[in-house]
């Protein structure tokens, strides 16, 4: 599944950069940062959080007096 973000995070920012030359700027950003956020690294639409950070502030406050 990591590879298909990947291909699909990098023809997405291709695109982009692609409609940016063309002089259509709005257009070039939005692919670039749609790219940004389904690619697998940094920022991920699809990333596979499972909340463990939540749940251990939880188990912190539990403890608390």
């Amino acid at each position: 599944m990591d590879l298909l973000l990947w291909i699909l995070a990098a023809i997405l920012v291709v695109a982009g950069i692609l409609a940016i030359v063309r002089q259509q700027i709005l257009w070039g950003i939005v692919l670039i940062i749609v790219g940004l956020l389904v690619g697998p690294g940094g920022v991920s639409l699809f990333s596979d959080d499972d909340g463990d950070d939540a749940q251990a502030r939880v188990a912190v406050v539990d403890r608390l007096p």
